[in-house]
């Protein structure tokens, strides 16, 4: 069984953040639900996906190519922008993220996604406080 909630949280600087909590086995189908939510919920533009206590490891690489290119063209065609940073626990999870992440900017997605193994250094990606490389 798996789920995605949204809730809102004000950063120190007062911008939002929407912020994305999974639990459990996520599928394709949830995780493109979610992006859709995130592109709905203009004019925000950072978004914290916590995949701390969800696992993406039953999605196979197929699938996470298909993933990234129906993001990528839900996000061309709503004229999205913005950055989501993917927080991943575990090493699989991590890996799979990435490969999403690199799939998503291959197919030209205008959202850039980054993948972080905790909330700290997730924060601060979007605070603007560093870049990734």
């Amino acid at each position: 069984m798996s789920g995605m909630h949204f809730v809102v949280e004000l950063k120190e600087s007062r911008a939002e953040i929407a912020r994305f909590v999974a639990v459990g086995e996520l599928s394709p189908d949830e995780i493109l639900e979610a992006h859709r939510t995130f592109l709905d919920s203009a004019p925000r533009v950072l978004a914290l996906v916590d995949l701390s206590s969800a696992t993406l490891a039953r999605i196979d690489g197929e699938s996470m190519r298909q993933l990234a290119r129906r993001a990528a063209q839900l996000g061309n065609h709503r004229h999205a922008r913005g950055r989501v940073a993917i927080v991943c626990a575990r090493d699989v999870d991590f890996g799979m993220a990435r490969m999403f992440s690199t799939y998503a900017s291959l197919y030209c997605h205008p959202v850039r996604f980054e993948v972080f193994p905790g909330p700290d250094s997730a924060r601060a990606w979007l605070a603007g406080e560093f870049e990734c490389p």
